[in-house]
């Protein structure tokens, strides 16, 4: 009887181990969850520049005139919802983006060319001058739609005029950049992470060195010869040496202030015979 009962408990402990061998090796998986990630729209956008003219350091603006077309494959139309960031005066610029209907292409891309010509701003620094280098710039951006919904691309065939010049100064490069902007507001949405894509294209250009040494240099080592001959003159010409040292002194002034369209030498001349006859 007990024999009997030790053999009813080993079997009890073996169904027991092999069930439990059995749960072990298939074990029940968790149900797939399904998740969605969301791909922005990539925009491809480039810059054909066409003229750079009324560049007016002071006021650090530029009047530009440029070809600027979008490539896209999706839904929004990135064209509608356009900004350029740097613009101003927007009620005297002009973009002609009168064909709404953009053109597909072969690939199932569609395609949209506009003309824009108008007044950009970009802080110029002269912390370098004579020998300082400013940034040409067209900033555009996206405002609607942000980095989660679209995002832009250079194209590769962005350029420049090889006729286009800017009358005292060297074209050096056109810079490229895509980076994300973001604000210091939510503008009324609960998602205070929201960036948009931005779209930067940068003209460099140089001030000639030549312009530090003939209409610089040049002239004020004239100013400077001038003031001292007043030393070498007799004591007793002290209106002659008077004038002199003044002549030099205005002419130093006036030669900060000469225009473009004025020579430096013509001022010193200016100067020159005015107090000296």
């Amino acid at each position: 009887m007990v024999a009997i009962f030790r053999i009813f408990v080993f079997l009890l402990i073996l169904i027991g181990s092999s069930s439990a061998h059995a749960e072990t090796d298939d074990p029940i998986s968790p149900a797939p969850t399904s998740t969605s990630i969301k791909v922005p729209e990539v925009v491809e956008v480039g810059v054909y520049l066409l003229s750079v003219y009324d560049l007016d350091h002071g006021a650090s603006s530029y009047l530009m005139d440029m070809y600027l077309w979008f490539k896209w494959k999706g839904n929004i139309d990135p064209t509608q919802t356009l900004e350029f960031t740097n613009m101003i005066d927007k009620s005297g610029a002009s973009i002609d983006n009168s064909d709404s209907v953009p053109d597909n292409l072969p690939d199932g891309s569609k395609y949209k060319i506009i003309k824009v010509e108008g007044r950009f701003t970009d802080p110029s620094s002269f912390y370098n001058y004579p020998f300082d280098t400013h940034d040409i710039s067209i900033k555009l951006e996206d405002y609607v739609y942000g980095t989660n919904d679209l995002i832009y691309k250079i194209a590769p065939e962005t350029s420049y005029d090889r006729k286009l010049s800017i009358p005292g100064w060297n074209i050096i490069e056109l810079k490229t950049t895509v980076d994300s902007n973001s604000y210091d507001s939510t503008f009324g949405v609960d998602d205070p992470s929201l960036m948009y894509s931005k779209a930067t294209f940068a003209l460099v250009i140089e001030r000639p060195t030549a312009i530090f040494y003939w209409k610089l240099m040049l002239p004020l080592a004239f100013i400077v010869l001038a003031g001292l001959t007043a030393l070498v003159l007799p004591s007793g010409d002290f209106d002659a040496r008077s004038a002199l040292i003044v002549g030099a002194l205005l002419t130093t002034v006036f030669l900060q202030r000469v225009t473009p369209t004025c020579s430096p030498m013509s001022v010193i001349w200016c100067s020159w015979t005015r107090y000296m006859f």
